[in-house]
């Protein structure tokens, strides 16, 4: 049973999950330690809960569940690895350290019997991989389209309605906390890309890598788009596609002017959408605010809600195509 949590970091989204997590006492859940680069700065919660060594919490026996919000892809592995290798379930936002070892993660929550979730690194506050896990777990997926990114999403919304130049809205979009102080992996579409690589996995099966994906970030925008954008009242919206068809799947993230008609073209500001298309369904719109504290903070708390309800991924789709290989 899940009682005490291991945390590390406490940056913007660790701070939503940290409120999110004292407005439900019903989980009957507590956080025992945080881990953190350095003690010296003054946070918005109690001093005895901080520690600046990992050992605090990956050697104490009494923490069941480590949830890293850290930004260094190879210290969240290490965190990864070691909890599933010691049987303790984890919860992560690292959607660069995710996309990029996909496979080993999947062997080790097998080998070890534990589970992994990470909500989270997808699309802030919209539960993507539980539909994906539940609703669409036996039906056959042709398409996933979407808004990935709220930081470029935003900077695109603003640029469009205010005529502000990109390096305006990089600005706003950081002083908001949705773009970070180095936006390299915003605007060339990176982010949006390392999430998609983990969209493909749970919609597809299949494990695919940053060089399997056409990329071009919104970093590329020419001002002769952005007047076409202009004259003819289209939007530009950087667009994640993952599609299969004739057994080839291809993924695609770039800048696209789209019209009125299409059911992305209201999805402005820092918010998320994505559609899913299923053989059964047809295809299914979600939308939700994909950057901010309180949004993604409260999909790594839905994590821990669904860990505390024994769910885990299930992984059927690559299982079926490894039997059809």
């Amino acid at each position: 049973m899940i009682k005490q949590i291991g945390l590390f970091g406490f940056g913007c989204v660790a701070q939503g999950f940290y409120e999110g997590l004292l407005q439900n006492p019903q989980f009957g859940v507590s956080i025992k330690k945080i881990c953190v680069k350095s003690d010296s700065k003054k946070r918005n919660a109690p001093q005895a809960l901080f520690t600046t060594s990992d050992l605090d919490i990956l050697e104490d026996p009494e923490i069941d569940v480590i949830i890293e919000l850290i930004d260094d892809a190879a210290a969240a592995l290490h965190i990864a690895r070691y909890s599933l290798k010691n049987n303790i379930p984890v919860i992560s936002a690292n959607k660069k350290m995710i996309a990029e070892n996909l496979a080993e993660l999947v062997v080790l929550q097998q080998q070890y019997e534990t589970p992994m979730l990470y909500e989270g690194a997808v699309a802030g506050s919209i539960p993507i991989l539980q539909n994906l896990a539940q609703f669409f777990s036996h039906q056959k997926i042709s398409l996933v389209r979407g808004i990935l990114n709220g930081s470029t999403n935003y900077m695109l919304t603003k640029m469009k309605n205010q005529h502000i130049s990109f390096a305006q809205a990089l600005k706003e979009a950081q002083g908001l906390g949705f773009a970070e102080t180095d936006p390299t992996l915003d605007v060339k579409g990176l982010d949006a890309t390392y999430k998609s690589i983990i969209l493909a996995f749970h919609a597809f099966g299949e494990i695919v890598s940053v060089n399997d994906v056409e990329i071009v970030g919104i970093d590329k925008l020419t001002s002769a788009l952005l007047l076409q954008g202009r004259r003819t009242g289209k939007k530009i919206k950087l667009i994640t596609e993952i599609s299969k068809s004739t057994g080839i799947l291809k993924i695609t993230v770039k800048p696209e002017l789209i019209g009125e008609q299409d059911s992305l073209y209201a999805i402005d500001y820092e918010y998320n959408a994505i559609e899913v298309s299923g053989n059964l369904s047809g295809t299914q719109t979600y939308v939700g605010k994909g950057a901010g504290s309180l949004p993604t903070g409260s999909a790594i708390l839905n994590d821990l809600y669904l860990l505390l309800n024994n769910f885990q991924y299930s992984h059927q789709k690559q299982s079926a195509l490894k039997k059809t290989a």
